[in-house]
């Protein structure tokens, strides 16, 4: 098959005025309804509170009993907050203060979800699922990277040599609490983009509603129409004709996986980090008396650090490297295109797979090199652990522990790897399916890139692409000319006037003639010239 035409993006798109849905990115800010501002205000402070509360657990299980302790014994409290090197403020700014700041970075994350999502352009989703997952995506994603960044920040801080950081060693009880921090990172994801979607901050037809529409519509003509509102078809055949490998493809292969797999780490902490807890309650009943020799036994060495930040950069970097090296091999292979029957792009990956062996074999290669690096990173890590000595007093059963979560995550994670590529395959070859066709949506933004649409009509590019549409709706070329326009213009009765919206074509209306019988001499200039075009 030829290669697919690549479509204009970016700023080589001319949008015209009614095409755009909103007049401005503030007229739009202003209709968002009052419900976006409370639900991501509400996902914001219990997404941030629950952090706080999983940090703070993350320093000693004795802080789930610390308001019974301050009953009970208020200098035991003091002597616990001193052996772990935090004061009673720090406590009580963490465990107050966390839900109304995480409310007021729901509010922020609303202002710029806001300004994202003015930004989309729905034509360029091949769905109308994927627009409106991308919608809620532009206000998840400012929860999520600030979460992501205190929570590296607090990693990097509790690494160093010598740290005055709230959290003294990387012990079994702290990487609960980063496992269990960052999973609640990721869960909150879904979370505020599904109140997002709910929330309907652009005032959109509910997708329930237009797809009621469409099946009501079944067995007459709108049917079709509606379908290509909801529906557009992939114009990415694979395998492509010449594969280009480039940076691109590096980057959108590590993040589709990293995207797919997100709940492989959400499992790994819920597998893990109850073990990690309780061998840490044990340890510190066991050396009550004295908190750092406690830490200390639970402490991971650094050579163990150092071992488990290089396989998880090894174990990450494969998901930008590892496809396009398939897919070089796969294109090299001249054997590997003969089960290819069809290269088209069909809705389902059972009808994809059953015509286009190719296809299959470059997802299932994929899935299964991805898992294989996987389970050989996990092994030397666990061989590391147990050579250090770090295992600590659960020995063997903190090695069990941690290969049942381990491999328990990773057979998940295989999951979510071929679906990945059996979805995603043909972003990762060509790049988004919006480069290379387009959705017959009624408006092609949401609003103005700059100014009002009233603004736009002055645009010169507008004027110009008014104009290359009109000549091609008479068929005409593209370039031709405003005489050329106009003349045949005049033959449909319709005289365009570039450049006003809406208001640009005005009907003509053509007099009936005033001349009193046809042999008649016409008497003024009127009769003369009547039956001829006015406006």
């Amino acid at each position: 098959m030829p290669e697919p035409e690549k479509l204009p993006t970016g700023d080589q798109v001319v949008d015209l005025p009614e095409e755009v849905l909103f007049e401005s990115a503030q007229v739009m800010r202003t209709k968002a309804r009052w419900k976006i501002w409370v639900w991501m205000a509400l996902v914001g402070a219990a997404s941030w509170g629950t952090l706080g509360m999983v940090f703070l657990g993350s320093l000693t299980p004795l802080f789930m009993f610390l308001p019974l302790f301050a009953l009970a014994e208020p200098g035991f409290v003091t002597s616990l907050l001193s052996g772990l090197g935090v004061s009673l403020w720090e406590v009580l700014v963490v465990a107050l203060g966390s839900a109304p700041f995480g409310a007021l970075a729901g509010l922020g994350a609303a202002a710029l979800g806001l300004r994202s999502a003015a930004r989309l352009r729905p034509r360029e989703y091949l769905t109308e699922q994927l627009f409106r997952r991308a919608i809620g995506w532009s206000f998840a994603k400012w929860l999520l990277w600030p979460q992501l960044a205190v929570l590296g920040l607090s990693m990097l801080l509790t690494a160093l040599p010598g740290n005055s950081f709230m959290l003294a060693d990387f012990s079994y009880i702290v990487v609960a609490g980063y496992l269990s921090m960052l999973a609640v990172a990721i869960v909150s994801v879904p979370v505020a983009g599904g109140c997002a979607r709910a929330a309907n901050p652009l005032g959109l037809p509910g997708y329930n509603a237009l797809e009621g529409k469409r099946q009501a519509a079944v067995g007459t003509p709108k049917f079709a129409q509606y379908t290509r509102v909801m529906f557009a078809q992939d114009r990415r055949h694979l395998p492509r004709n010449k594969l280009v490998v480039n940076s691109r493809m590096f980057l959108e292969s590590f993040w589709t996986i990293l995207r797919y797999r997100a709940w492989q780490i959400v499992l790994f902490a819920a597998l893990l980090s109850p073990f990690y807890f309780l061998s840490d309650i044990a340890q510190l009943f066991s050396n009550i008396d004295d908190l750092k020799q406690a830490s200390n036994a639970t402490d991971f060495s650094l050579g163990t650090r150092l071992a488990f930040v290089l396989l998880v950069i090894a174990w990450g970097s494969a998901f930008a490297w590892l496809p396009p090296l398939v897919l070089s091999l796969f294109h090299l292979i001249p054997s590997s295109k003969r089960g290819v029957r069809d290269q088209r792009t069909y809705p389902t990956i059972t009808e994809r797979f059953a015509v286009n062996r190719w296809e299959r074999g470059v997802v299932w290669v994929t899935t299964l090199g991805l898992a294989a690096i996987e389970a050989t990173c996990l092994l030397a890590f666990l061989i590391v652990l147990n050579a250090s000595g770090d295992a600590g007093g659960a020995g063997s059963v903190h090695i069990m522990a941690l290969a049942f979560a381990g491999f328990s995550a990773s057979a998940l994670g295989m999951i979510a790897t071929y679906r990945a590529m059996a979805i995603d395959l043909r972003t990762i070859v060509y790049g988004p399916a919006g480069w290379y066709a387009r959705r017959e949506v009624p408006f092609a933004a949401i609003a103005p890139k700059r100014g009002t649409r009233t603004d736009m009509a002055d645009d010169p590019r507008v004027r110009a692409a008014l104009r290359e549409r009109q000549a091609m709706a008479l068929g005409l070329p593209k370039n031709a000319s405003l005489e050329q326009i106009a003349k045949i213009a005049s033959r449909t009765g319709v005289l365009p006037d570039f450049g006003l919206g809406e208001q640009q074509m005005a009907p003509a209306t053509i007099e009936p003639p005033k001349v009193k019988g046809e042999h008649d001499i016409p008497e003024t200039l009127e009769e003369l010239h009547a039956g001829r075009l006015t406006l």
